[in-house]
């Protein structure tokens, strides 16, 4: 009995014993592992396919000799035995055969932390992609990729969504190849150039990854929930920026205006006691085509520009002013800038030519980039807060005549930095942002807003964002319901801080419209409001009923902005976001993945977005109990669906039972 009782507790020292290696590589009769914690990497070489573990369960399961593949004339080869496996400190290296005798080579390593990284790179010869496919189960479903317009739904499930950015309602650039899957892991493909990623649109049975790139390169983690992964991904490119106090106010901007607009705007505001932030100057508030000159004031539109926005923040009011990516030939600089070669341009334009037209900035060449920090510099020395970042999306062409859906950037195109026109197209708007960024940062210290329409993996970690062009209407693929769906992915891709112009950027918006927007953007990390057609003096150019709902919305903004600010917090330190789809909470609940117009608000509240023209609408409720945020006295017992009415003066808010944060009365 002794020797028994002896025998099991060697046997449990043992057993909890940390490993004596941070990373475990074992390769023995053609298989493969590479092991850190419970994480493992399991190859076989013949039939070639490999497997991600997290203990036992099988996180990512590739298909037998369909793991890895190549395009060549628009026709896919597999590779089907792995050879010549060598062990590294950390990971292997592996000779790939394919169907055709083809070879290419696989690099796998992991960290202590069970970062996994798996890189293919491509065979010789006319190689168009690479394809990475793995089995996809009925129960899986996939979070993440930025601003998501290629998907009726939040849950990318039987979906294509192509990493390319194009112009267009909604303009489509800020596509992030990261995802979530609620099997447990992400994956992070770390290329701009051109892909894809079909999550069973082709085949239910498969989710295939494709990049038209050099080498693909998969960033893997695992984790039991989606917190645990956005984490990881988040401590390789950067948490959410913090922004100051003041961004999280009401803001307002016209779509032209003068001074007198934007003092009016003020008086406006003011005399229906409604708290204001900031104001923005959209274009044209430079000179130039375009509106793009010297980032100085039009002195007839913006005369003594100094003085009046030293008038504007001492009311409390913050500046921001549209910026782009281009220069005209009207400015100042383009001269030094042609000289300098720091654009892109066409290779039909020699760089000597009288009027070569409108250039993008090659933000590639560091050099341009400084070049160009000092000309933003002009509008921030004279007290301009930040920016509102227009394009991005247009590489290499710098007007609206660049690529559109699935067209492609031209090879005529002269960079002087020498990078790839085909990953640059997609790049050049992480690139764009960075500037701004760092031309801010120099200037104003962490008190700044840089609002971009465009993005990539990273740029969360300086932007409030913003969408782009919107229509003003509810459509749900160019209107209210695709902003919803969009915001939800961006949270769950790391842009805690969003928020799309109330009422959109058309021309004609209904007062429905309007109100049901502003109610939305209230419950948005940011609320900006735009004036514009038949809507220039909003939230006021409807009726009394419009203003007074108006009024007592913005005066709610102004006491949930304690919570709001206690959520920003958590978004910044721990990645958490503040706008969440109900799948970050309840993944398991197969009754949230098709609902993408409902979110968690922070901790505590459930948003029910009214996203038609009606005053009714069916109200899921998870696993809880809920609080009718309008009659505190009326409780909800979830999971289930309620069917709400919901009159103009209200909106469908509710309060977690035993909330963690003190919601303020309406």
């Amino acid at each position: 009995m002794k020797k028994a009782f002896l025998f099991l507790a060697l046997w449990t020292v043992q057993a909890a014993a940390k490993p004596i290696e941070p990373v475990t590589v074992d390769i023995s009769a053609g298989r493969a592992r590479i092991a850190a914690g419970t994480a493992s990497v399991q190859l076989v070489s013949d039939p070639f396919y490999l497997t991600v573990k997290s203990g036992r369960d099988v996180r990512i399961d590739g298909v037998p000799t369909r793991t890895f593949g190549f395009q060549t004339g628009g026709t896919m080869t597999w590779f089907v035995k792995a050879t010549s496996l060598h062990r590294l400190f950390n990971g292997l290296t592996a000779m790939l055969t394919a169907e055709d005798g083809s070879q290419g080579q696989l690099l796998i390593t992991m960290t202590p932390k069970q970062h996994i990284v798996v890189t293919l790179s491509r065979p010789a010869g006319n190689t168009e992609a690479l394809r990475f496919d793995l089995i996809q189960r009925p129960e899986d479903h996939f979070y993440g990729l930025g601003d998501l317009w290629d998907s009726d739904s939040v849950d990318a499930k039987g979906s294509r969504v192509a990493m390319w950015v194009h112009e267009g309602t909604p303009d489509v650039c800020s596509y992030v190849p990261f995802f979530m899957s609620t099997r447990g892991y992400g994956i992070f493909v770390d290329s701009a150039y051109r892909g894809y990623f079909d999550f069973g649109k082709s085949d239910p049975a498969r989710t295939e990854i494709g990049f038209e790139a050099p080498q693909l390169s998969l960033n893997i983690w695992l984790g039991e929930t989606m917190r645990d992964i956005l984490s990881q991904y988040l401590d390789m490119t950067g948490y959410p920026v913090m922004p100051p106090d003041w961004v999280f106010w009401p803001q307002k901007w016209r779509d032209e205006g003068t001074w007198d607009d934007v003092f009016k705007d003020v008086r406006d505001w003011k005399n229906h006691d409604m708290p204001l932030g900031a104001v923005w100057l959209d274009r044209p508030w430079m000179l130039g085509r375009n509106g793009s000159d010297d980032y100085l004031f039009d002195e007839k539109r913006y005369p003594d520009a100094k003085n009046q926005i030293d008038k504007l923040h001492a009311l409390g009011i913050r500046v921001l002013v549209w910026g782009c990516d281009f220069l005209t030939p009207d400015s100042r600089y383009y001269g030094e800038g042609l000289k300098n070669e720091f654009f892109v341009r066409p290779k039909e334009v020699p760089k000597d030519a009288a009027n070569p037209g409108i250039m993008i900035v090659d933000f590639a060449n560091p050099q341009a980039r400084e070049w160009f920090k000092n000309i933003l510099k002009n509008a921030l020395k004279l007290g301009v807060d930040g920016f509102k970042l227009d394009r991005g999306q247009g590489y290499p062409y710098p007007t609206a005549a660049g690529p559109r859906r699935g067209g492609s950037a031209p090879p005529e195109m002269v960079v002087p930095s020498g990078r790839d026109v085909l990953e640059m197209h997609n790049y050049h708007g992480y690139l764009m942002v960075k500037t701004y960024a760092e031309a801010l940062s120099e200037e104003k210290g962490e008190d700044f807003q840089l609002t971009p329409r465009a993005g990539w993996a990273g740029t969360q970690a300086w932007t409030v964002k913003w969408p782009g062009d919107i229509n003003s209407d509810f459509s749900a693929d160019k209107g209210l319901a695709s902003i919803i769906r969009a915001q939800s992915s961006a949270g769950l891709t790391g842009f805690a801080f969003w928020g799309s112009d109330v009422p959109g950027y058309g021309r004609n918006a209904s007062k429905v419209l309007a109100i049901r927007w502003l109610q939305q953007g209230v419950f948005s990390p940011l609320l900006q409001i735009v004036g514009k057609g038949n809507h220039p003096d909003a939230p006021f150019s409807w009726d009394q009923e419009a203003t007074d709902i108006a009024r007592s919305f913005i005066q709610l903004r102004m006491k949930l902005l304690p919570y709001i600010k206690t959520q920003a917090v958590k978004a910044h330190e721990k990645g958490v976001p503040i706008v969440r789809h109900l799948a970050w909470d309840w993944p398991k609940d197969p009754d949230v993945h098709d609902n993408s117009y409902q979110y968690m608000f922070g901790d505590d509240l459930l948003v029910a977005c009214m996203v038609d023209e009606t005053n009714v609408r069916e109200v899921y409720f998870p696993d809880g109990e809920w609080v009718d945020f309008w009659d505190r006295n009326r409780t909800i017992q979830g999971p289930g669906v309620r069917t709400e009415s919901v009159p103009l003066s209200r909106f469908p808010v509710y309060i977690r039972k035993g909330a963690t944060h003190e919601i303020p009365l309406p």
